[in-house]
């Protein structure tokens, strides 16, 4: 699969992610392990690119890959979150009183 400046603007991508892509690939790119690689190295959106330049087939074989990977960033994340939100109260409580 190729990838091009030309797809991101007809798909409407976002225009930091269409300047980031031209920065980091020129005009186009071949998908490979090794430009997927450069793309999350450079914080290009692959859950944009997931949506909107898949077809359903290729979808469904990227969620079905994510599928453990997000299951295990979910469960991490749980605790993380429920601190955060055990934490978040009173912060601004005690912020609320300077």
């Amino acid at each position: 699969m190729i990838i091009t400046l030309k797809m991101l603007e007809k798909a409407q991508a976002c225009a930091d992610q269409r300047k980031l892509f031209g920065e980091t690939f020129g005009d186009q790119v071949e998908v490979t392990e090794e430009n997927c690689a450069k793309a999350v190295a450079a914080g290009l959106s692959f859950e944009w690119a997931a949506r909107n330049l898949l077809s359903p087939v290729q979808k469904a074989e990227y969620k079905r890959i994510q599928a453990p990977a997000l299951a295990e960033y979910e469960r991490i994340q749980a605790p993380a979150l429920a601190e955060y939100k055990r934490i978040q109260a009173p912060a601004f409580f005690r912020a609320s009183q300077i």
